[in-house]
């Protein structure tokens, strides 16, 4: 099943009995199989403040887990903010892969915003545009040696319920 041109979940549909199995989560196996960002800091400009059944702080970005999110805490969509992952020294990375929404469910993905394009910035001062509208994974022309990464939102794609804009998860490899 793709929401807004991303890969989340792939379904089993017994037409017979109605019932559906996931078969594949793409996003979750992959953020699960990746366990190298040793981060020493990840901040946010600004962060949602935590709810009666979730919260959504920065760490979020990197705990492995496509159901918990980092989400803006400011009034309107959050075109501007950021977070910050600050590594304990410099390493190479050669891709990105990053999951733009709330990837919980398809639910809660539809039902807030998602990123449609971020600035992506390294330690160096150089950066690139990550245009989600085409994929979720960004090889890099020649790998970057960098000891931080700080992605800004600069367009998203509008929630059906919540004017919120949350990211899930980001893997560098």
């Amino acid at each position: 099943m793709y929401v807004r041109k991303v890969f989340l979940t792939e379904y089993k549909v017994n037409l017979h009995t109605g019932k559906a199995t996931e078969l594949k989560d793409s996003m979750s196996q992959a953020y699960r199989s990746y366990d190298n960002i040793k981060a020493s800091q990840v901040t946010a400009s600004s962060t949602l403040p935590k709810s009666k059944i979730s919260s959504y702080l920065p760490s979020h970005i990197i705990d492995g887990d496509t159901a918990t999110c980092w989400c803006e805490g400011v009034k309107g969509s959050g075109i501007g903010q950021s977070f910050t992952i600050k590594f304990p020294k410099s390493f190479e990375i050669s891709s990105l892969h990053i999951l733009p929404g709330y990837g919980k469910s398809v639910t809660a993905y539809l039902e807030n915003n998602s990123v449609r394009k971020a600035k992506i910035t390294f330690s160096d001062g150089t950066s690139f545009t990550a245009d989600f509208t085409k994929d979720y994974g960004f090889d890099l022309p020649v790998g970057k040696v960098t000891a931080s990464l700080k992605f800004t939102i600069l367009e998203v794609d509008p929630g059906s319920k919540y004017n919120d804009t949350c990211v899930s998860e980001l893997a560098v490899f």
